[in-house]
Protein backbone atom coordinates (compact mmCIF):
# COMPACT_ATOMS: atom_id res chain seq x y z
CA UNK A 1 0.00 0.00 0.00
CA UNK A 2 1.19 3.20 -0.80
CA UNK A 3 1.26 5.85 2.11
CA UNK A 4 -0.43 9.14 0.55
CA UNK A 5 1.19 11.73 3.14
CA UNK A 6 -2.23 13.97 4.57
CA UNK A 7 -1.28 17.78 3.39
CA UNK A 8 -4.47 19.12 5.73
CA UNK A 9 -2.34 20.22 9.21
CA UNK A 10 -0.60 22.71 6.25
CA UNK A 11 -1.45 26.28 7.41
CA UNK A 12 -2.71 28.44 4.05
CA UNK A 13 0.39 30.52 3.77
CA UNK A 14 1.76 27.34 2.85
CA UNK A 15 0.54 26.20 -0.08
CA UNK A 16 2.65 28.26 -2.19
CA UNK A 17 5.54 26.43 -1.36
CA UNK A 18 3.42 23.08 -1.76
CA UNK A 19 3.00 24.32 -5.35
CA UNK A 20 6.10 25.25 -5.81
CA UNK A 21 7.76 22.01 -4.92
CA UNK A 22 4.94 19.87 -7.11
CA UNK A 23 6.26 22.29 -9.84
CA UNK A 24 10.31 21.42 -9.30
CA UNK A 25 8.99 18.28 -9.58
CA UNK A 26 8.12 18.18 -12.55
CA UNK A 27 10.10 20.20 -14.75
CA UNK A 28 13.55 18.95 -12.58
CA UNK A 29 13.64 15.37 -14.40
CA UNK A 30 12.89 17.29 -17.29
CA UNK A 31 16.15 19.68 -16.93
CA UNK A 32 18.00 16.13 -15.99
CA UNK A 33 16.94 14.48 -19.59
CA UNK A 34 17.84 17.17 -22.06
CA UNK A 35 20.91 18.96 -20.07
CA UNK A 36 19.43 21.97 -22.04
CA UNK A 37 18.42 24.56 -19.63
CA UNK A 38 16.83 26.73 -22.31
CA UNK A 39 14.30 24.02 -23.37
CA UNK A 40 15.01 24.08 -27.25
CA UNK A 41 16.06 20.80 -29.41
CA UNK A 42 19.58 19.80 -28.94
CA UNK A 43 20.79 19.43 -32.72
CA UNK A 44 22.87 15.97 -32.86
CA UNK A 45 26.42 15.96 -33.74
CA UNK A 46 27.65 15.78 -37.65
CA UNK A 47 29.88 13.16 -38.43
CA UNK A 48 33.34 14.34 -39.52
CA UNK A 49 34.13 12.38 -42.38
CA UNK A 50 37.12 12.84 -44.91
CA UNK A 51 37.31 10.72 -47.91
CA UNK A 52 41.34 10.04 -49.61
CA UNK A 53 40.18 11.32 -53.47
CA UNK A 54 37.80 13.00 -55.63
CA UNK A 55 35.41 9.18 -56.81
CA UNK A 56 34.61 8.51 -52.52
CA UNK A 57 34.30 12.19 -51.94
CA UNK A 58 31.60 12.20 -54.51
CA UNK A 59 30.09 8.92 -53.15
CA UNK A 60 29.87 9.83 -49.67
CA UNK A 61 28.82 13.52 -50.43
CA UNK A 62 25.71 12.07 -52.42
CA UNK A 63 24.72 10.04 -49.49
CA UNK A 64 25.76 12.24 -46.49
CA UNK A 65 23.81 15.49 -48.17
CA UNK A 66 24.09 18.07 -45.42
CA UNK A 67 23.82 15.62 -42.63
CA UNK A 68 28.03 15.25 -42.27
CA UNK A 69 30.71 16.86 -42.48
CA UNK A 70 32.89 15.42 -45.49
CA UNK A 71 36.34 16.79 -46.90
CA UNK A 72 38.84 15.03 -49.37
CA UNK A 73 42.12 14.66 -48.73
CA UNK A 74 43.01 14.47 -52.50
CA UNK A 75 40.71 17.50 -54.35
CA UNK A 76 39.69 16.27 -58.06
CA UNK A 77 42.23 19.33 -59.83
CA UNK A 78 45.35 16.81 -58.36
CA UNK A 79 46.46 14.10 -60.34
CA UNK A 80 46.64 11.15 -58.01
CA UNK A 81 49.72 9.50 -59.17
CA UNK A 82 50.96 12.52 -58.46
CA UNK A 83 50.08 13.47 -54.76
CA UNK A 84 53.31 13.44 -52.54
CA UNK A 85 50.99 12.86 -49.29
CA UNK A 86 48.74 14.56 -46.93
CA UNK A 87 50.35 17.73 -44.99
CA UNK A 88 50.67 17.97 -41.30
CA UNK A 89 47.17 19.46 -40.95
CA UNK A 90 45.65 16.63 -42.84
CA UNK A 91 47.33 14.45 -41.00
CA UNK A 92 46.05 15.54 -38.10
CA UNK A 93 42.27 15.68 -39.12
CA UNK A 94 42.60 12.37 -40.26
CA UNK A 95 43.24 11.49 -36.81
CA UNK A 96 40.77 13.86 -35.47
CA UNK A 97 38.22 12.38 -38.08
CA UNK A 98 35.07 9.92 -37.19
CA UNK A 99 35.85 8.10 -40.33
CA UNK A 100 38.00 8.19 -43.38
CA UNK A 101 36.56 6.51 -47.04
CA UNK A 102 39.00 5.38 -49.39
CA UNK A 103 38.67 4.30 -52.68
CA UNK A 104 40.27 0.59 -51.99
CA UNK A 105 42.24 0.95 -55.44
CA UNK A 106 45.63 -0.31 -55.69
CA UNK A 107 47.72 2.68 -57.08
CA UNK A 108 45.31 5.50 -56.32
CA UNK A 109 46.08 5.86 -53.11
CA UNK A 110 49.80 5.25 -52.75
CA UNK A 111 50.78 7.29 -49.75
CA UNK A 112 47.75 5.74 -47.86
CA UNK A 113 49.77 2.97 -46.64
CA UNK A 114 52.97 4.90 -45.20
CA UNK A 115 50.47 6.74 -43.37
CA UNK A 116 48.45 4.43 -41.83
CA UNK A 117 51.94 2.86 -40.69
CA UNK A 118 53.07 5.91 -38.90
CA UNK A 119 49.76 6.03 -37.49
CA UNK A 120 48.52 2.67 -36.39
CA UNK A 121 45.01 3.77 -34.96
CA UNK A 122 43.96 5.14 -38.12
CA UNK A 123 43.20 1.30 -39.30
CA UNK A 124 39.96 1.21 -37.35
CA UNK A 125 38.68 4.18 -39.23
CA UNK A 126 39.66 3.28 -43.09
CA UNK A 127 36.86 1.69 -44.80
CA UNK A 128 37.47 1.08 -48.12
CA UNK A 129 34.51 1.05 -51.10
CA UNK A 130 36.93 -0.84 -53.67
CA UNK A 131 37.10 -4.53 -54.09
CA UNK A 132 39.57 -4.51 -56.87
CA UNK A 133 39.77 -8.69 -56.81
CA UNK A 134 35.63 -9.30 -57.32
CA UNK A 135 35.17 -6.31 -60.00
CA UNK A 136 38.41 -5.43 -62.29
CA UNK A 137 39.89 -7.94 -64.50
CA UNK A 138 42.87 -8.28 -66.83
CA UNK A 139 43.83 -5.37 -69.61
CA UNK A 140 45.74 -6.81 -72.44
CA UNK A 141 47.14 -3.18 -72.75
CA UNK A 142 48.13 -3.64 -69.20
CA UNK A 143 49.70 -6.75 -69.83
CA UNK A 144 47.08 -8.87 -68.19
CA UNK A 145 47.14 -7.11 -64.98
CA UNK A 146 44.01 -6.09 -63.29
CA UNK A 147 42.86 -2.63 -64.47
CA UNK A 148 42.32 -0.86 -61.56
CA UNK A 149 39.91 2.17 -62.64
CA UNK A 150 37.00 0.10 -61.52
CA UNK A 151 34.94 2.98 -60.87
CA UNK A 152 34.47 3.95 -64.40
CA UNK A 153 31.76 0.79 -64.68
CA UNK A 154 29.00 2.21 -62.84
CA UNK A 155 27.39 -0.95 -61.74
CA UNK A 156 30.42 -1.27 -59.88
CA UNK A 157 29.88 2.04 -58.40
CA UNK A 158 26.12 1.27 -57.49
CA UNK A 159 27.80 -1.80 -55.25
CA UNK A 160 30.43 1.48 -53.46
CA UNK A 161 27.36 3.23 -53.14
CA UNK A 162 26.00 0.32 -50.80
CA UNK A 163 28.62 -0.06 -48.84
CA UNK A 164 28.82 3.38 -47.80
CA UNK A 165 25.22 3.74 -46.84
CA UNK A 166 25.63 0.64 -44.78
CA UNK A 167 28.45 2.09 -43.00
CA UNK A 168 27.26 4.98 -42.52
CA UNK A 169 24.05 4.39 -40.75
CA UNK A 170 25.61 2.12 -38.69
CA UNK A 171 28.16 5.09 -37.86
CA UNK A 172 25.08 7.83 -37.60
CA UNK A 173 21.71 5.94 -37.23
CA UNK A 174 20.13 8.99 -36.20
CA UNK A 175 20.58 10.10 -39.99
CA UNK A 176 19.50 6.37 -41.17
CA UNK A 177 16.59 7.92 -42.81
CA UNK A 178 18.13 10.65 -44.91
CA UNK A 179 20.79 8.17 -45.97
CA UNK A 180 18.80 5.70 -47.02
CA UNK A 181 16.32 8.13 -49.16
CA UNK A 182 19.65 9.59 -50.58
CA UNK A 183 21.00 6.20 -51.27
CA UNK A 184 17.60 4.90 -53.42
CA UNK A 185 17.75 8.67 -55.39
CA UNK A 186 22.06 7.72 -56.42
CA UNK A 187 21.22 4.36 -57.60
CA UNK A 188 17.85 5.75 -59.47
CA UNK A 189 20.36 7.94 -61.18
CA UNK A 190 22.43 5.39 -61.71
CA UNK A 191 20.56 2.74 -63.08
CA UNK A 192 19.29 5.35 -65.44
CA UNK A 193 23.04 6.04 -66.34
CA UNK A 194 23.79 2.83 -67.68
CA UNK A 195 20.28 2.96 -69.83
CA UNK A 196 22.33 5.81 -71.75
CA UNK A 197 25.38 4.04 -72.00
CA UNK A 198 23.57 1.00 -73.61
CA UNK A 199 21.75 3.76 -75.61
CA UNK A 200 24.87 5.41 -76.55
CA UNK A 201 26.29 2.39 -77.79
CA UNK A 202 24.22 1.08 -80.12
CA UNK A 203 23.90 4.48 -81.86
CA UNK A 204 27.47 5.48 -81.75
CA UNK A 205 30.09 3.45 -80.53
CA UNK A 206 29.86 0.04 -81.04
CA UNK A 207 32.50 -1.26 -82.91
CA UNK A 208 35.06 2.16 -82.57
CA UNK A 209 38.11 1.84 -82.20
CA UNK A 210 40.60 4.15 -80.47
CA UNK A 211 44.13 4.69 -79.16
CA UNK A 212 43.98 5.87 -75.10
CA UNK A 213 46.81 8.12 -73.72
CA UNK A 214 46.13 6.35 -70.21
CA UNK A 215 44.17 3.08 -69.71
CA UNK A 216 41.68 4.65 -67.22
CA UNK A 217 38.95 4.57 -69.59
CA UNK A 218 38.79 0.15 -69.76
CA UNK A 219 35.66 -0.75 -68.07
CA UNK A 220 33.30 2.34 -69.44
CA UNK A 221 34.70 1.97 -73.06
CA UNK A 222 33.53 -1.99 -72.77
CA UNK A 223 30.31 -1.11 -71.40
CA UNK A 224 30.06 1.57 -74.93
CA UNK A 225 31.11 -1.29 -76.90
CA UNK A 226 35.04 0.75 -78.47
CA UNK A 227 37.89 -1.23 -78.27
CA UNK A 228 41.24 0.57 -77.40
CA UNK A 229 43.96 -0.46 -79.83
CA UNK A 230 46.73 0.66 -78.03
CA UNK A 231 47.82 2.92 -75.19
CA UNK A 232 50.65 5.59 -75.56
CA UNK A 233 51.70 5.94 -72.00
CA UNK A 234 54.00 2.97 -71.08
CA UNK A 235 53.26 -0.07 -68.67
CA UNK A 236 55.30 2.58 -66.02
CA UNK A 237 53.32 5.14 -66.57
CA UNK A 238 56.08 7.11 -68.28
CA UNK A 239 56.29 8.56 -71.82
CA UNK A 240 56.83 6.30 -74.56
CA UNK A 241 59.86 5.93 -76.85
CA UNK A 242 59.81 6.97 -80.77
CA UNK A 243 59.63 3.38 -82.33
CA UNK A 244 56.46 3.51 -79.86
CA UNK A 245 55.10 6.14 -81.27
CA UNK A 246 55.73 4.80 -84.73
CA UNK A 247 54.42 1.67 -83.91
CA UNK A 248 50.78 3.16 -82.96
CA UNK A 249 51.03 5.42 -85.89
CA UNK A 250 51.52 2.57 -87.84
CA UNK A 251 49.05 0.31 -86.37
CA UNK A 252 45.88 3.15 -86.73
CA UNK A 253 46.56 3.74 -90.08
CA UNK A 254 46.32 -0.14 -90.53
CA UNK A 255 42.81 -0.64 -88.14
CA UNK A 256 41.36 2.47 -89.89
CA UNK A 257 41.59 4.02 -86.40
CA UNK A 258 40.34 8.25 -86.54
CA UNK A 259 40.23 8.93 -82.46
CA UNK A 260 43.22 9.43 -79.55
CA UNK A 261 41.42 9.45 -76.29
CA UNK A 262 43.36 12.04 -73.41
CA UNK A 263 42.75 12.98 -70.60
CA UNK A 264 43.63 16.19 -68.47
CA UNK A 265 45.82 14.77 -66.07
CA UNK A 266 48.15 13.25 -68.40
CA UNK A 267 50.31 15.74 -71.20
CA UNK A 268 48.85 14.90 -74.77
CA UNK A 269 52.08 16.28 -76.49
CA UNK A 270 52.61 12.73 -78.03
CA UNK A 271 48.80 11.80 -78.04
CA UNK A 272 48.92 15.06 -80.77
CA UNK A 273 51.96 14.10 -82.61
CA UNK A 274 50.65 10.70 -83.00
CA UNK A 275 47.33 12.32 -84.53
CA UNK A 276 48.85 14.60 -87.12
CA UNK A 277 50.82 11.73 -88.28
CA UNK A 278 48.06 9.35 -88.40
CA UNK A 279 45.44 11.87 -89.69
CA UNK A 280 42.98 11.62 -86.71
CA UNK A 281 41.46 13.63 -84.00
CA UNK A 282 41.34 14.32 -80.34
CA UNK A 283 39.09 14.21 -77.13
CA UNK A 284 39.34 14.42 -73.90
CA UNK A 285 37.83 12.49 -70.85
CA UNK A 286 37.94 12.53 -67.30
CA UNK A 287 37.94 9.41 -65.00
CA UNK A 288 38.12 12.04 -61.90
CA UNK A 289 34.67 14.05 -60.77
CA UNK A 290 34.82 17.92 -60.26
CA UNK A 291 37.91 18.32 -63.11
CA UNK A 292 35.64 20.84 -65.37
CA UNK A 293 33.56 22.33 -63.39
CA UNK A 294 32.94 25.35 -66.56
CA UNK A 295 31.01 22.72 -68.33
CA UNK A 296 29.05 21.95 -65.02
CA UNK A 297 31.13 18.18 -64.90
CA UNK A 298 30.98 18.44 -61.10
CA UNK A 299 29.97 14.74 -60.05
CA UNK A 300 30.22 10.88 -61.31
CA UNK A 301 27.17 10.94 -63.25
CA UNK A 302 27.88 14.15 -65.31
CA UNK A 303 31.42 12.83 -65.46
CA UNK A 304 30.41 10.05 -67.25
CA UNK A 305 27.83 11.80 -69.33
CA UNK A 306 30.43 14.56 -70.51
CA UNK A 307 32.83 11.30 -71.43
CA UNK A 308 30.10 9.93 -73.70
CA UNK A 309 29.57 13.52 -75.22
CA UNK A 310 33.39 14.21 -75.49
CA UNK A 311 33.32 11.11 -77.36
CA UNK A 312 30.93 11.69 -79.69
CA UNK A 313 32.17 15.11 -80.66
CA UNK A 314 36.00 14.49 -80.58
CA UNK A 315 38.00 17.64 -82.32
CA UNK A 316 40.23 18.38 -85.09
CA UNK A 317 44.17 18.51 -84.49
CA UNK A 318 45.88 21.63 -84.97
CA UNK A 319 49.18 22.24 -86.89
CA UNK A 320 52.24 22.22 -84.82
CA UNK A 321 53.51 25.45 -85.47
CA UNK A 322 56.97 25.06 -84.51
CA UNK A 323 57.33 22.46 -87.42
CA UNK A 324 55.57 24.88 -90.00
CA UNK A 325 58.57 27.54 -88.63
CA UNK A 326 60.90 25.06 -89.35
CA UNK A 327 59.78 23.99 -92.75
CA UNK A 328 58.95 27.70 -93.52
CA UNK A 329 62.38 28.82 -92.66
CA UNK A 330 63.89 25.76 -94.75
CA UNK A 331 62.03 27.03 -97.73
CA UNK A 332 63.41 30.48 -97.29
CA UNK A 333 66.76 29.10 -96.80
CA UNK A 334 66.31 27.26 -99.80
CA UNK A 335 65.15 30.17 -101.73
CA UNK A 336 68.39 32.01 -100.81
CA UNK A 337 70.54 29.77 -101.09
CA UNK A 338 69.30 29.54 -104.60
CA UNK A 339 69.54 33.34 -105.17
CA UNK A 340 73.03 33.45 -104.26
CA UNK A 341 74.21 30.60 -106.44
CA UNK A 342 72.32 32.30 -109.51
CA UNK A 343 74.33 35.78 -108.82
CA UNK A 344 77.55 33.57 -108.67
CA UNK A 345 76.62 31.84 -112.07
CA UNK A 346 75.67 35.04 -113.45
CA UNK A 347 78.83 37.18 -112.55
CA UNK A 348 80.98 33.65 -113.57
CA UNK A 349 79.27 34.28 -117.25
CA UNK A 350 79.60 37.77 -116.98
CA UNK A 351 83.18 37.81 -116.09
CA UNK A 352 83.56 35.02 -118.89
CA UNK A 353 82.41 37.52 -121.99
Amino acid sequence: MINIPNFHHLRVNSYPIFILIIILGIITPSLAITDNPTGSKIEDPLLNILTTIAVPYDIIRSITGVDANVESIVDSSTDVHSFEGPTIQQIQNMLDSDVIFSLGVSGSEPWLENIVQDNPSLNEKIIPLGNLTEDGYEDPLLDNEINPHIWMNPNVVKKMVNKATFSLIELDPVHSTEFSANNITFQEKLTNLLIDIESNKTAYFDGLKVVVSHPAYYYLFDLLGIERLATIEDHSGGEPGQSTIVEIINLMKEENCTLIVTSPQHSDEDALEIARSAGAKITELSAIPGIYENFQVVDYISMIEHCMIALRNPGDVEPDNNINGFVSWGIYALIGLSSIALIFLSKGKIDAF
